[in-house]
């Protein structure tokens, strides 16, 4: 493994960090970090995240999975038992999903355990502090938020993980947008 992998695994270990003193902060910028580790990795002069030694969706996943804890973490601190214990149950499922995946190597997988814990996270910080009458503190509420999260994560993950068609080619055969993948 090269110097560019392991500079941008050491950003993604230490990036986390972030998410203890300001949450939405922190789970935007390692979402950022995310979705342009090969890019970073391209840009510091490297050609392979991971150098071959774990393919690159085990390698990422459990990276997600890490950062994403410490989100979990931040959870289990809130007030909203509803919140708290879906959130707790969309960590639980997602974690189970990328132990498949590493054991078996079949992304498909990640369509099967769909990662809605992180929108439904950010979901509940932004109505917590900007929008409490969306907050999910019924079961009612809570419903609601994760069947409409679920099905847009389901969907996601079924075209990225399931298909296996990266964003360009599913911008461009959905909508017939050009698209230039990294």
């Amino acid at each position: 493994m090269g110097f560019p992998t392991v500079a941008v695994i050491l950003i993604r270990l230490i990036s986390p960090l972030i998410i203890l003193r300001y949450p939405l902060l922190g789970i935007f910028i390692n979402w950022i970090i995310d979705v342009f580790d090969v890019v970073l990795v391209r840009l510091l002069g490297g050609t392979d995240f991971g150098g071959g030694l774990i393919d690159y969706q085990t390698l990422d996943k459990l990276l997600d999975t890490y950062y994403l804890s410490f989100a979990f973490y931040v959870s289990r601190k809130w007030h909203g038992m509803y919140a708290r214990r879906a959130v707790a149950a969309l960590f639980v499922y997602r974690v189970i999903g990328v132990i498949l995946l590493a054991v078996s190597g079949q992304r498909e997988f990640l369509f099967f355990f769909p990662n809605a814990f992180e929108p439904f996270f950010v979901y509940c910080l932004v109505t917590a502090k900007w929008f409490p009458r969306c907050f999910p503190d019924s079961i009612k509420k809570l419903l609601v938020i994760v069947a409409i999260i679920g099905s847009i994560w389901l969907t996601y993950e079924f075209i990225n993980h399931y298909l296996q068609i990266s964003l360009g080619e599913a911008m461009n055969l959905f909508f017939g947008i050009e698209w230039v993948d990294w």
